[in-house]
């Protein structure tokens, strides 16, 4: 949390770094595999696809996804890991 010290602008700037910095280490974790997945507006939300599984949104500058109508909270490690055990079932 922000001290009350700090303006909201400089909160809401530093916030939004984070989620580039986020959003640029999601992206490389989802470019070194080998999953299909589709960039939309500018990498704010990647769409990935699994033959066989509902598509899944990923919002990389959030750290959490969307499938079958629930939202899960990691990296993209950790929806990669999430989609290696549901694969593997």
């Amino acid at each position: 949390m922000a001290d009350a010290d700090v303006p909201w602008a400089e909160y809401h700037e530093e916030q939004r770094q984070r989620g580039q910095a986020a959003k640029v280490k999601n992206l490389a974790v989802l470019r070194a595999t080998t999953l299909r997945f589709e960039v939309r507006n500018d990498g704010d939300i990647v769409l990935v696809r699994v033959p066989g599984a509902p598509i899944i949104e990923f919002y990389p500058t959030k750290n959490k996804w969307r499938t079958d109508g629930r939202t899960m909270v990691g990296t993209a490690a950790d929806l990669v890991a999430w989609l290696k055990r549901r694969i593997s079932q």
